[in-house]
């Protein structure tokens, strides 16, 4: 069996979605939870001075949030069927990314107590894109797949991607009774649901307090 250890921080971040992802598919792993002032400590012995990593036997250290996800879908079977679908996912998972950069440098600019000029830039550009791209694009494309799921007609590791921002979205943004997000809320509140993730939905909260980008900034990525 093939041993895993997930390493990230102490909160939901990049990694919440793949411990959601693990316990669905009932994969036991070690969840590695690192602090903010520990990481300066770790950050060089990650392949890309970046969490989430994921240690595969001891041996592999696979970094990179969308990466891990796929690899644990392929694995697992959490992949669409067929390869154009399995390339639409990656298509919508790299595009995810691009909200959630804007989401830690609003999270960012606040942990480091940047100008309030700055922080508000942040935090504008990040509901900008939010509002006007990241809600039209899913909002279509559920639509359009005419199902409960993203791509296709079962779940796949994708969706747990889009759960876990979609979460910290809503409430990053305040957004959970904003008309245009309703969609994605009821994505979120479906895959929050599934049987089996009842103790990590709980964790969540837990590690929801948690707070990370209050050290130097060179101690983190752009």
């Amino acid at each position: 069996m093939t041993k895993f250890e997930l390493i990230y921080f102490n909160i939901n971040g990049n990694a919440g979605g793949i411990r959601l992802l693990f316990d669905y598919l009932k994969v036991s792993f070690t969840d590695t939870l690192i602090t903010d002032e520990e990481w300066p400590k770790i950050k060089d012995t990650t392949p890309f001075g970046q969490v989430p990593v994921l240690i595969i036997d001891n041996k592999i250290q696979l970094a990179q949030t969308t990466a891990i996800y796929r690899y644990i879908g392929a694995k697992y079977g959490a992949i669409a069927e067929i390869l154009e679908d399995q390339a639409l996912c990656d298509a919508f998972g790299e595009f995810i990314c691009d909200v959630v950069s804007r989401g830690r440098a609003m999270v960012k600019s606040k942990g480091q107590q940047e100008s309030n000029e700055q922080q508000y830039a942040k935090s504008m550009e990040y509901s900008r894109f939010a509002n006007e791209l990241f809600a039209p694009v899913f909002n279509k494309q559920f639509a359009k797949n005419g199902g409960h799921f993203v791509v296709g007609k079962k779940i796949t590791w994708l969706d747990f991607l889009l759960a876990n921002v979609t979460d910290r979205l809503l409430l990053l943004l305040n957004l959970e009774e904003n008309e245009h997000f309703q969609q994605l809320k009821r994505h979120r509140d479906l895959i929050f649901g599934l049987p089996g993730l009842e103790k990590q939905v709980k964790e969540r909260e837990k590690l929801g307090k948690n707070t990370i980008y209050r050290g130097e900034s060179k101690n983190y990525e752009p």
